[in-house]
């Protein structure tokens, strides 16, 4: 054999491999490389349960769409209304809270059938697997599916890290379940994601603008968990 034909074979033999590693093993490369430009210490960090116990006492009830809860807090205004969605003011324009159901803001959006298809859950059952999926999920050994499915619960985790809300709990009261994003004693905003009975999601968004002198507690946010109710 000449020597030009040895390079040629050998350089051949380096293709195959390449094209055989990447292949079976590509998909698994490329997501074990990815988790070493992200933060480690979010994505391996699971909701913790959050203890609904102590509440304050109950002031107003706020009610839109086919949902009501309980506020803490006086002189609430509702400032706009769109659909499935609403905005109050309360405590003179010190706290405010948005809502959204995801059956009218989502809807259209997302095919939820193929995401059942890929990960064979929805609602809140993929929403906990998003949240509760690490790095260390992540195998050299995993299938190029296994692999990509992984690889997605992950990615979903880094875009809703994307904000200053990085802690996670998750809740269970009566019917209804769900996870709490962030924590007054950390962050001027929590964003709540209630799950009912037919796995809806409705998210509720409490914050306090910059200028606000309420101080507010996790007491105050389980009084709307614990109160948050959806008619049939």
């Amino acid at each position: 054999m000449t020597k030009n034909k040895k390079i040629i074979l050998s350089i051949s033999s380096v293709l195959l491999v390449l094209i055989l590693y990447g292949w079976f093993f590509g998909v698994q490369t490329l997501c074990l490389i990815g988790l070493r430009f992200v933060d480690r210490a979010f994505l391996d960090a699971v909701p913790q349960p959050l203890d609904l116990n102590l509440s304050s006492p109950a002031v107003t009830t706020l009610e839109a769409s086919n949902c009501s809860f309980s506020v803490p807090w006086t002189n609430c205004v509702q400032t706009d209304m769109s659909g499935d969605s609403a905005m109050w003011t309360c405590a003179d324009s010190q706290v405010y809270l948005i809502y959204h159901n995801s059956k009218e803001m989502l809807e259209p959006a997302v095919d939820e059938e193929r995401l059942a298809e890929l990960h064979g859950v929805m609602g809140y059952a993929f929403k906990s697997n998003v949240f509760f999926a690490t790095s260390a999920d992540l195998s050299f050994f995993d299938s190029r599916e296994d692999a990509a499915k992984k690889n997605y619960l992950l990615i979903c985790k880094m875009i809703s890290s994307s904000g200053p809300l990085t802690d996670v709990y998750l809740f269970e009261h009566r019917d209804m379940k769900g996870f709490q994003e962030g924590a007054f004693s950390e962050n001027s905003m929590v964003s709540l994601s209630v799950f009912d009975q037919e796995d809806w999601e409705h998210t509720l968004i409490v914050a306090v603008p910059s200028e606000s002198e309420l101080s507010i507690t996790q007491a105050d946010i389980n009084t709307i968990t614990t109160t948050f109710s959806v008619e049939p």
